[in-house]
């Protein structure tokens, strides 16, 4: 399997599985499962990102700032603001990981709404900026 396949069916997997998993625990009031799926998602997409860039992904769950790095270097676009929303998010969610896996504390639905957000924003700039017509050469 080329990178670029890969790198398509971990986005794809990102996209059917764990975000249609997490709306649906959205809609059932779970919030810390919200929160844990959001990070897995967003990691995900970032690291697909990368992949298919053509680079290798850190074995980290916070990989937006490699994500960014690539991405620029290999001609991406990419404003301040969403690079600040992508590292301010994605950390948070790292940072929320375990708490939110473990059930360490409990979440609210503020938290779990900017979680689900957070993903789906990330799901569709990479999708657009990495994956879409306008995405640079690799």
């Amino acid at each position: 399997m080329t990178n670029h396949a890969a790198a398509k069916e971990v986005l794809a997997y990102a996209r059917s599985v764990l975000l249609s998993e997490m709306l649906r625990a959205r809609g059932t009031g779970i919030h810390a499962r919200v929160v844990r799926l959001a990070q897995e998602t967003t990691e995900l997409v970032l690291k697909a990102g990368i992949r298919q860039l053509g680079a290798d992904y850190p074995k980290v769950h916070d990989p937006a700032a490699a994500f960014v790095t690539v991405a620029l270097a290999a001609g991406a676009t990419l404003s301040t603001a969403e690079i600040r929303r992508l590292l301010e998010d994605s950390k948070w969610l790292a940072d929320q990981r375990g708490a939110a896996g473990y059930l360490e504390r409990p979440f609210d639905e503020s938290e779990a709404t900017r979680a689900a957000d957070s993903a789906a924003w990330t799901l569709t700039l990479v999708e657009e900026r990495v994956f879409g017509p306008g995405r640079p050469a690799s």
